[in-house]
């Protein structure tokens, strides 16, 4: 059994893909919030993985890592992926970079000394994974004109990044950006992406040729920079979440690891991506399948620690009963394959 825990408000990461498409995944993973984590008395017993650590407060990140010990001591088999106190933020992470000369860009967070970078730069937030906040800005008045902007929008500056831009267009001029995936001990290309744009994100309105579709299946079949990009990952803490690269003159460039990237269904997509989605979707698979085996014969362990009043997470009425419900008859790893068969009643009911 897999226990799967993110933030209450990103549990689509994951949810959406085990709600949609029958999987080996199916019935063996348990979606928790780390609220949920933290309160219930009871925790499921089975591997888990943290997602989502980057958005845990100093104060939550201290009391997760504390339940994990005991959740450990009690179930020494159990795998705990993404411990709170080892994983790197993302400016953590690009300033270890930057100092182990590996990033050829700098960033610094929006309340900090700007006068060192070079432009044209650009401003993110340090823990979203919606892209720039502003389009490249070429000199010291249109950074100052957007850091105000952004501030009189409700935008705390403190929450942003300024980073600087690197060109990683290719020799058909396209910009490229590759995503690997790791968990556990499994490494695998999760998709090359390519723009005519600077920002690339592999968006449905993003560039695509059948040609580069392949090239995007090539990738992920032989993964070829798994070596390159497992010291990252180690250097990060970081033991499940997509890291996002490309190359600039052939060198290394890492842009951030999201530990918390959403995996796409297929049905959601584009046709000329629904194949690189489908090899995608066999990749994931099977490198979460070593987390599905048992750690012990019991369903639930009584864990020390908990904190407040027992909650249960869930956005309507009917998800709430549901997963009270499930939780007390020990079937909580039913809610995907519940959840899609009411998916698919309502959508024929829809129809007729």
């Amino acid at each position: 059994m897999l226990i799967f825990l993110t933030s209450a408000r990103h549990d689509y990461t994951i949810k959406g893909f085990l709600e949609t498409e029958a999987s080996p995944l199916t019935g063996r993973v348990i979606n928790l919030n780390f609220e949920e984590f933290l309160s219930w008395r009871q925790l499921p017993a089975g591997h888990y993985i943290f997602a989502d650590v980057d958005r845990l407060k100093p104060d939550e990140r201290l009391a997760v890592a504390a339940r994990m010990a005991e959740l450990q001591r009690l179930l020494p088999n159990a795998r705990l992926l993404n411990h709170p106190l080892r994983s790197l933020g993302r400016q953590a992470l690009l300033t270890a970079l930057e100092a182990a000369g590996i990033n050829r860009f700098r960033s610094r967070r929006a309340t900090e000394d700007l006068s060192v970078l070079h432009y044209p730069l650009f401003v993110r937030t340090e823990v979203e994974h919606g892209g720039s906040l502003t389009p490249l800005l070429d000199d010291p008045a249109s950074l100052d004109a957007a850091l105000a902007e952004l501030a009189a929008r409700g935008v705390p500056l403190a929450e942003c990044l300024v980073v600087e831009f690197v060109d990683v267009r290719n020799d058909e001029g396209l910009y490229e950006k590759y995503g690997m995936l790791r968990v556990g001990d499994a490494l695998y290309g999760s998709d090359l992406c390519v723009n005519t744009g600077w920002i690339c994100k592999g968006e449905n309105d993003e560039y695509s040729s059948e040609a580069w579709v392949e090239k995007d299946l090539a990738f992920q079949r032989s993964s070829p920079h798994a070596e390159l990009i497992r010291p990252i990952f180690e250097l990060a803490g970081i033991d499940y979440g997509r890291i996002d690269y490309a190359f600039s003159n052939g060198a290394l460039q890492v842009f951030e690891i999201n530990s918390n990237p959403t995996i796409a269904t297929v049905a959601s997509l584009r046709a000329d991506w629904k194949r690189a989605a489908e090899q995608h979707r066999q990749n994931f698979v099977a490198a979460m399948t070593p987390l599905l085996e048992p750690v012990g014969s019991q369903y639930y362990v009584r864990v020390p620690g908990a904190i407040g009043p027992d909650r249960v997470h869930a956005p309507t009425r009917f998800r709430y009963l549901l997963r009270v419900l499930l939780r007390r008859l020990r079937l909580l790893h039913q809610e995907p394959r519940i959840m899609r068969l009411r998916n698919r009643l309502r959508a024929l009911a829809a129809r007729n």
